[in-house]
Order: structure tokens, then sequence, then C-alpha cells
């Protein structure tokens, strides 16, 4: 089908809905759409979930998304989520901000002496308000809490201590006061670079996340052969951090290893968080 005959409807700003002809058709529209993607959020939604239910979820997230359009199988589950929150024309009927964990009276950490620490805090990702772009918010699944909430936590660290603590460029300087609060000496920082990855407006993709390493007292690393500061590692599910990551401190760290806030149960780590069965 030829640009020409498919400008008319992208032009209105609240466009209804005409399921595509074939995956082509949504591949085009969609980055058509992409530079107007203020006006038509509700549509790209639309569209990505008539795409993902034709070809299955596996499909969708690990080959379409990736070869196919110019944003990331995060940010089309943001739009496919704004979507559902319309009506059919689009117009947005059910919004209601997250609330956040106010205090650590909610967080029970378990008690213990780990010698190795990760910790993933469920950061507040509050939506930015703006013309451009207005529906690029995140839509998370899990409860989060305030930046002074998580200073309050009391790590169950042992004497000597390593500490991982996994953050995102938003929160990368508040990262160093938060260890100062838990009373870790940072050291280094350690980059996973990931394929894809969120992109702001008018800004580069965050094609990474940082695991910022601290150290209580004088622990010590098993060995470190290969062990560089620079991480690749394959992106899974938001929140889910790559396999090579724990194999990588599995083969550094001592025993006893705790993840904190962690989806899913590791290999060589006690588990906590409310959604340890998540993946």
């Amino acid at each position: 089908m030829s640009k020409e005959l498919l400008v008319p409807e992208i032009i209105n700003p609240l466009p209804r809905f005409k399921e595509p002809i074939d995956l082509d058709e949504a591949k085009l529209l969609i980055n058509q759409l992409g530079t107007n993607m203020h006006e038509h959020a509700y549509l790209v939604g639309k569209i990505l979930i008539w795409t993902r239910d034709k070809i299955g979820t596996t499909r969708f997230e690990n080959e379409w998304i990736l070869n196919n359009v110019w944003f990331c199988d995060r940010t089309a589950y943001r739009f496919m989520g704004f979507t559902k929150k319309c009506d059919k024309l689009g117009h947005l009927i059910d919004y209601h901000p997250r609330k956040l964990l106010p205090t650590t009276d909610t967080v029970s950490v378990p008690e213990g002496q780990y010698s190795t620490i990760i910790i993933d805090p469920p950061w507040p990702i509050k939506k930015i308000e703006r013309y451009e772009a207005p529906y690029q918010e995140p839509d998370f699944d899990y409860k989060e809490m305030t930046i002074e909430a998580i200073k309050q936590i009391t790590l169950p660290a042992a004497d000597n201590c390593h500490l991982f603590l996994w953050t995102m460029q938003k929160y990368l300087p508040v990262s160093f006061e938060i260890l100062n609060a838990w009373e870790f000496k940072y050291i280094f920082a350690m980059v996973w670079h990931k394929a894809g990855g969120f992109q702001p407006f008018n800004l580069p993709q965050y094609n990474c996340e940082f695991a910022i390493y601290g150290r209580k007292g004088s622990p010590k690393f098993l060995e470190t052969k290969s062990f560089f500061t620079c991480l690749n590692g394959k992106r899974r599910e938001h929140s889910r951090k790559p396999v090579e990551f724990y194999d990588l401190i599995r083969r550094v760290c001592p025993e006893p290893r705790i993840d904190i806030f962690s989806r899913e149960k590791i290999n060589g780590f006690d588990s906590f968080g409310d959604e340890i069965d998540k993946f």
C-alpha cells in the first residue's frame, strides 16, 4: 500500500483504529505515527496489540519489535498500556497513578550476615509532564519506594560485605548517597550494555544500566580473572537482570549471597521480594 493512501487517516488527531491489512502495513503505520506520537499514542498501542495477537508474544517481543520499529519492547508495552486506559476514540478514561511505598515499615528485609548482596530497589518512576510525547511514561507492574525509604533499608550485611546496587541513568547521582546511607564505600561501577532500551524524547537511547559496587569492611573477591566492569548480557523482561551477571557474581563473590527485590529465584542466592516467583 502506498504511503499517500495512509496519510489521511494518520493526520487525524484522534484516529479510529482500522485493522492493518498485514504486518507490513502495521510496520508502516507505526513508523509514520512515531513522528507525531503525542497525538497518536492510542493508535500506536492498538496496532501493537493487533500485531502481538497475530504473531504471538514471543515473536512479537524477540523479533518483530527489534526488526520493525524504532522503539524497544518496553516502550511498546507502554503504548499498549496507555491504549487499554482509553475509550474507543483514544480519550484517556482510566489513569490511576501508582502509589509509592512511603516508609520501610512495609519492607522487612531478612536478617542475616551476607557476604554478598545484590539489590535492585523499586525506584520511583514518575510521569514527566510535557507537551512532547506526554504518554511516554512507565507502566510498571510493581510497587515503588521513595528515595528516603530506600536509604532507610537495613541491609543484612556481614562485617565484610560486597554490595552491588542496580541503578539507572536518572538515579545514578543519588545512588552514591544511598551507598553512604547504608555505610558502604563506593569502589567502582559496572555497566551492563544491552540491546535496546528506553529512549526519552529528544535524548539518546538509554541502552545500559549500572551496578554500583560498594564494600563494607575488607571483603575479598574469590578471583579476578576475566572480571570486567563492562558486561554484555542478553536483555530480558523489565527489571530482570542478565544471567551473565549472576554467573559472574557466583564466580567472584563468596557465599552466603542474597538478591534483594528479586523477581526470580537464582541458584546460589537467597531471594527476597514480593515477586520472587515472577519469572
